[in-house]
Parts: structure tokens; sequence; C-alpha cells
């Protein structure tokens, strides 16, 4: 009897040692066979020995057998410990190279299971199962495919595994037909890419008639509505705006008068104002005034009354889901206030904009812009707007 160190078994071989034995002078199919085979039980070279199916195992073709089987335990009582061959001998022991399992029966020692088989966790049996037959219920394979573990601890720790999905548990309810994660805070959309802790990147999802969160600004159904009245999680102004003229005679609901310019589903062409007093921008962070994803720009004239910042640009972008690419847009000075703090700047942007790129400071065209935003290039000290500051704009769009 002998004890590997490797994913081999211990062989168990009774009086073959100077014969030429086939597999007519066994009763046993289906054997485990190693690299040596001078009985040539593995004929077509498989790993398996005595084959039930195989008519020609009984042919020398230089493999060996792991285990022969006899009235004791061997190398089956691994794939099998319920064996009756398996059981402990008359002193209650089993063979040298052999545990007990919790049934007390023998299966042999290993270091894991052989090529095609595995084990399964809290399987006392020590038993090794062929793969074909996968995990059970409630089980997956570990990443070596060596092992089944429970899904849910499994999961926890890698969600790349095979078979590890989305539950329901791990979704807000409210949100049926779309993932939300849960949480015990109140929850925004994001606008600018940078998502915080208490802001989600998703859009244009299906709510439901429970909506927490208010992602549903305009109750149609649609959750952080990129191209509509913006839901729960604005953080660019107050969308209690209905009663609020633009100065522009405009009041039209399809704009958001004072907190992002949006144009009506119709693409027809906007003159609004954004109002900034009492504003401020985070370092490194933006303010958007018009998006309109679905409308094809043509041009935009601005009219911009600001703090004097070398740090506040304004830039016209691509957004999708957050400022994913933009060029810094010229503002060329009209008047300075009489306070000496306000500068009333001019600038145009078209829909193939050329400008500084913010990343590489290289001059570049943008295509297919469809958002004007401000953004504090400062890394240390956010932008505190004054009271009379803001952006008009007329945006035409093609037809």
């Amino acid at each position: 009897m002998s004890v590997t160190n490797e994913n081999t078994l211990p062989s168990r071989v009774e009086d073959t040692e100077g014969q030429d034995r086939d597999c007519g002078d066994i009763s046993n199919r289906n054997i485990k066979v190693s690299s040596n085979d001078p009985n040539g039980f593995d004929g077509d070279n498989d790993g398996i020995g005595c084959e039930s199916d195989d008519d020609n195992s009984n042919e020398n073709s230089g493999t060996s057998p792991i285990g022969v089987m006899g009235e004791s335990p061997d190398n089956d009582c691994l794939f099998d410990p319920s064996l009756p061959k398996c059981a402990p001998d008359e002193s209650g022991d089993c063979p040298e190279g052999f545990n007990m399992n919790e049934d007390e029966q023998c299966f042999p020692k290993h270091n894991g299971c052989p090529d095609g088989y595995h084990s399964v966790d809290d399987d006392e049996t020590g038993r090794c199962i062929s793969d074909s037959k996968g995990c059970p219920e409630g089980m997956i394979f570990r990443s070596d495919g060596k092992t089944c573990g429970y899904k849910e601890q499994l999961c926890q720790e890698n969600s790349d595994l095979e078979g590890c999905t989305q539950t329901p548990e791990t979704c807000d309810p409210s949100y049926q037909d779309h993932c939300i994660k849960p949480s015990d805070t109140d929850l925004d959309c994001n606008w600018d890419g940078k998502v915080q802790d208490d802001e989600i990147p998703d859009k244009d999802f299906p709510v439901g008639k429970s909506d927490p969160h208010g992602f549903d600004g305009d109750n149609d159904g649609i959750g952080c509505e990129t191209n509509g009245e913006r839901g729960n999680g604005n953080n660019n102004g107050n969308n209690d705006n209905d009663d609020n003229d633009n100065g522009n005679g405009n009041n039209d609901d399809d704009h958001s008068n004072n907190n992002i310019i949006v144009p009506s589903n119709s693409c027809e062409d906007i003159t609004d104002t954004v109002d900034l007093s009492s504003e401020q921008i985070d370092p490194e962070e933006v303010r958007i005034i018009a998006f309109f994803d679905n409308c094809d720009l043509d041009s935009a004239s601005l009219q911009l009354n600001l703090i004097q910042n070398d740090d506040l640009k304004l830039v016209a972008a691509n957004l999708d889901d957050g400022l994913s690419d933009a060029v810094e847009v010229e503002m060329n000075q009209v008047e300075q206030s009489k306070s000496n703090s306000n500068i009333l700047y001019e600038a145009t942007i078209t829909d193939n904009q050329d400008g500084r790129d913010l990343d590489t400071g290289e001059t570049k065209t943008l295509n297919n812009v469809n958002g004007i935003v401000l953004w504090n290039n400062d890394e240390d000290e956010p932008i505190e707007f004054a009271d009379n500051n803001f952006v008009e704009a007329n945006i035409n769009f093609f037809n």
C-alpha cells in the first residue's frame, strides 16, 4: 500500500507482481489508472481501466491501474465510500492510507480529487464526485473548479464566479424592473459623472408607484431622466420654479427655469436664463447649465454675468453619464460691473466646437456637443457666485 502527495490515489494490488493480468481476471470496472500500466487495463489511454464499455481494455498500452478492487477498502471508496468493501476491519480500523468518515466507512487519503472530480464543502463522506454532476443546490464551484462551496458566501467574496447573479435581496424592491442597491439614506441622481456615496449613476430607468428616493421628478414612470424634468438629486438648484419667470418672458414648463436648460421633445429653439445666485461649485466640480441629449445643436449664443475668477471655465461638453469629453470655450469680456467683482461675458458654442482639451491642454474639435457646463478648475477652493450672477442662453437646434 502506497500513499502519494499529489492528486493520485493509494494503490492496493493483490498478488499481481510477476503476473500479466487482464480485465477478465478481475471483476471490477472503471478503475482509475496512473502513468504505469503493465497489465494494460487502460486500452484507450483515457485514465480509466477496464471500462464497462471498452472492448480494448485488455490490451497492453503501457499504463497501470491506480487500484484494483478487492474485498477490502480500495480506491473505489474514494468515489463511493458507502460500498460494503469500504467498511473497516473487525477491529474497527481502516487500512493504512485510509481515513474513516462520519459513517464509519473508509476512504483513501488524498490531497485533492483527481482530474474530472471534485469535493464538496461539509461533505464528511470524503468522496470525490464527478464534475459532470456539478455542485449540489445552493453551491457553486470555486475558481479552481476542484471544490464546491456555498453560493451566497462565495459570491460575496467573488461576484465574478460562474453562477453568481444579482438576487432580489441585493436590489431595492421599490424598483422591480431595475436594480438599485438598497440604502438607508436618501439617494440622488448624478448629473456630473462624479458619483458620490449618496448618488446613483443610473439613467432613464423604469419607476413604479413606489419611488422612495424621488428619482421620477415628473411622475412619468422614468427615473433620472436625461431629457425631461430632473428627479431627486439635481445638485444644481431648486426644482420648484413653476412660478419663476426667467426674465425673458419665457416660463415654458419644458424648460428648467433657473436650474438646467432642457429643450422640449420637439427640439424647438430656446431662450432661457439660469440663475446662479447663492450657488457654488466645489473644487474640480461642474455646474451643468444646459443639456440637450436628444436634440441636435446648431449654435448657442451666451451672455454670462459671472464673478471674476480665473479658475471658472466655460465648457462645451459631450455628456454621457457624466462629463465624458469637453473643451474650454473662450469667453469674451463685454464690460465690468461697478463693483469690479462681476464681469459680463459673451460666448458662442456650436455643434462642432473648437477649444482647449481639458485633459491635455491641446486644441481640438469636439463633435456632437450636447451640454454647456461651468467648471471649477481649482483643486482646493470652491467658487461662490454673487446674487446677480446668471447665464442667459439663446439656443438653436437643427430641425
